[in-house]
């Protein structure tokens, strides 16, 4: 059997989504690096929610179940996400936190 006939019959696809910048600008926010599981979750969704974590927004509403705003928190939100609205892949997920640029004085 072929790897693309083997691909097939598990229902792999390898087509990733990717993005080049070719200058980072100051409005990147973070980086979220993921794979399997995210088909019950729209990019829009998962913006959202990593954007809320890291800025103390989804810990302040979810105090119980969020403990905090790092990279590390939003990221295990996420994969909770997931799996809550019925992934039944493994779910990969690591959430980078990008600094602002400091912009030059002309």
């Amino acid at each position: 059997m072929t790897g693309s006939m083997e691909a097939d019959s598990l229902n792999l696809k390898a087509k990733p989504e990717v993005r080049c910048l070719v200058e980072r600008t100051n409005k990147e926010e973070f980086l979220i690096l993921a794979s399997d599981g995210w088909d019950k979750v729209s990019n829009e969704v998962v913006c959202k929610i990593a954007r809320n974590c890291l800025n103390g927004c989804a810990a302040a509403m979810f105090s119980d179940s969020v403990p905090g705003s790092s990279a590390t928190d939003a990221a295990a939100l996420l994969a909770k996400l997931a799996v809550a609205r019925g992934s039944m892949d493994n779910i990969s997920v690591v959430v980078v936190k990008l600094r602002r640029l400091k912009t030059r004085a002309a």
